[in-house]
């Protein structure tokens, strides 16, 4: 198609080097002389390079490199004649205006031709990779008019653009798709069609099909001379191009990020200068919040290009009874990626992030079965940098292990025994960097008697560094606390507030 000759002309198609003499590489845009064809006789229409690298040419071809060709010819990737690739017998006996190739390396034209070598091939066929005639594509009647502009979408179905009305005998206006076999697809339907010529088609990453041409109207809707259709071949009314191009496109180009690339005769798109060449913006990808069970204020979409960044937003204003904000996940139930707050992710495709909520564990007051206390020794409004803070635990199981975890981004700080009279006392520092937020503490360790005990306790700093109360934005810090010799660090507790307690058995 149009399309596929301008990339070519434009250089982004490579042809590789044949075997043989070592040659410096060619500078970027200069003529690259390892591919020397000697020319060809007739216009050329259409060109598309098959999986192998060989370059198909189509048009009113009467010769290639001198050698008698009717209306195809390939070339081997030095720019000489591909003797292997043949049009049998006749040949095509009308012209030949575009082709496509499969992963297969099959030939698909499009023309005004009715046979190819004598056989039956109205206005489409699909060749074999030595050129022969591929009988297992039948066509039927055809197509009453001339097809033009095939392309082939990621299942293999076959697109067509021309001035036909049926294929087959049965309505198919102006665009058709069909099966990798030559049926007609029956699931594609465009009612009334275009008003006008198509001049260009082409199939994006979805296997939607985009159209240009000189046309206004698609199936009576007004569509100035650009259209893209849905893959049931509606009218995708998401192409918002207000009135469009002034003039007929010519070429559509279908970028692999999204985006649209438009030539034409056109100098304004929606009435503004656009001078005869645009590029259309892809549907931003969304990054959508669900509270997944929370309440309150959720998070507004955020939006970017395919490939686009954007920062994760924080759990600030939403709540659930009984739990606490732990962060964001692809998936409700936790089983997908995690997204941290305040994490630049990058957007392929539109996502919704679940909030994800931890139960916030409830204690039952226990006297003797253990206790643990943290007094802060500057208190509140003290610096939170290195902050002296004492702790002392008393009724722990000797030789059980403890733990204790930073929240709200889930750092183990250390994990140790309890001693033999199940007994700990130290003096510590927080770190030397506390960002500022709501900071929590978990310990988890076992009482002398057996039964789990979970202390929790909670701390915020804020913008100026020093310990506060009330909450502040959830966060957390990778920094361990300065460990003592006991290797103790457990609860801070603002002004020393004793918990004691045993987790709660449901």
């Amino acid at each position: 198609m149009l399309s596929t000759l301008l990339a070519l002309l434009l250089g982004t198609a490579a042809v590789a080097l044949g075997a043989g003499t070592a040659q410096a590489a060619p500078s970027e845009g200069t003529r690259d002389t390892a591919f020397a064809p000697i020319g060809i006789g007739g216009l050329v229409l259409d060109a598309v390079l098959d999986p192998q690298g060989r370059l198909v040419v189509v048009g009113g071809l009467t010769s290639a490199e001198g050698v008698s060709r009717n209306g195809i010819a390939r070339y081997l990737p030095d720019g000489t004649l591909d003797t292997t690739f043949t049009t049998t017998g006749s040949g095509f006996d009308g012209a030949v205006s575009s082709v496509a190739v499969d992963s297969t390396g099959r030939v698909l034209v499009g023309g005004n031709f009715t046979h190819y070598d004598g056989v039956p091939a109205p206005r489409i066929a699909r060749l074999t990779p030595t050129g022969a005639l591929d009988t297992t594509f039948t066509t039927g009647s055809g197509f009453d008019g001339s097809a033009f502009y095939p392309a082939i979408d990621s299942t293999g179905r076959i697109v067509v653009a021309g001035d036909f009305t049926t294929y087959g005998g049965a309505p198919a206006r102006q665009v058709a798709r069909l099966s990798s076999t030559g049926a007609l697809d029956t699931t594609f339907t465009t009612g009334s069609g275009v008003d006008d010529d198509i001049y260009d088609l082409a199939i994006d990453s979805t296997d939607e099909v985009l159209v240009g041409g000189r046309f206004t109207t698609y199936d009576g809707v007004p569509t100035p001379h650009l259209a893209r259709l849905t893959t049931t071949g509606a009218l995708d009314t998401t192409l918002r191009t207000g009135t469009g191009p002034d003039a007929g496109v010519n070429v559509v180009v279908s970028g692999t990020d999204g985006d649209v690339y438009v030539l034409g005769d056109f100098t304004t798109y929606d009435g503004a200068t656009a001078n005869r060449v645009l590029r259309l913006a892809a549907a931003p990808e969304s990054l959508t919040y669900d509270p997944n069970g929370g309440t309150g204020t959720v998070p507004a979409t955020q939006t970017a290009r395919t490939g686009g960044t954007v920062t994760v937003a924080d759990g600030t204003g939403l709540t659930r009874a009984g739990y606490r904000f732990s962060g964001w996940n692809t998936a409700a139930d936790g089983s997908g990626t995690a997204r941290a707050a305040g994490a630049t992710t990058t957007l392929t495709a539109s996502v919704t992030l679940y909030a994800q909520w931890a139960a916030v564990p409830t204690t039952d007051p226990v006297p003797g079965a253990g206790a643990a206390s943290i007094t802060l020794v500057g208190g509140a409004g003290s610096v939170a940098a290195r902050a002296p803070f004492t702790v002392a635990a008393t009724g722990l199981e000797p030789g059980s292990t403890y733990t204790v975890t930073l929240h709200s981004t889930p750092v183990v700080l250390l994990t140790g025994s309890a001693p033999a009279d199940g007994t700990v006392q130290v003096s510590a520092t927080l770190p030397a960097h506390v960002p500022a937020g709501a900071h929590r503490l978990v310990l988890e360790a076992t009482a002398a008697d057996g039964t789990p005990l979970l202390v929790e306790t909670a701390f915020t700093v804020d913008a100026d560094g020093r310990i506060t109360t009330g909450a502040l934005a959830a966060t957390g810090d990778d920094t361990a606390l300065p460990l003592t010799a006991l290797g103790t660090v457990l609860l801070l507790a603002g002004t020393g507030a004793v918990l004691v307690g045993r987790r709660r058995q449901h």
